[in-house]
């Protein structure tokens, strides 16, 4: 109701205590928000802190890294390398190895643990993670 409505001048008692109890409730939020944001401002503080000295940890790393090649000189064998030579140099057959791990007991087992876990196959452990086998131990 328009205070105009009841009688000009006059202020309507119930009109103003809803402004009032609204006036509040909105100081109340208002407040809350405000230290909310504080707690969120100090929490990007801490994490901006986190990540510079992780950042420095990494730098250290890397440069550790750096300075370990340099010192040694000595190439590094990547996986694929190693491989290739023994398939090519050494002699193994890879395609008759894949073809003994993958045999159908292999096979089996790896089906039996759903694709992930350990399948043990003639002695042999074979590590599976997401129907690949991804190491073996004995």
């Amino acid at each position: 109701m328009n205070i105009d409505q009841i009688a000009p001048g006059v202020v309507d008692g119930a009109y103003l205590k809803s402004l009032q109890t609204r006036l509040k409730e909105a100081k109340a939020k208002e407040a809350e928000a405000n230290a909310e944001w504080k707690k969120a401002k100090e929490v990007a503080t801490q994490l901006q802190l986190v990540a510079f000295q992780l950042q420095g940890v990494r730098q250290d790393i890397e440069e550790e890294i750096r300075q370990l090649l340099e010192e040694s000189k000595m190439p590094v064998i990547s996986e694929h390398a190693l491989l290739r030579y023994l398939e090519r140099v050494g002699g193994i057959d890879i395609e008759s190895t894949k073809k003994e791990m993958l045999s159908e007991q292999a096979v089996k087992m790896i089906k039996f643990i759903n694709g992930n876990g350990k399948a043990r196959v003639n002695g042999v452990d074979y590590i599976v993670k997401n129907n690949t086998i991804v190491t073996v131990t004995k």
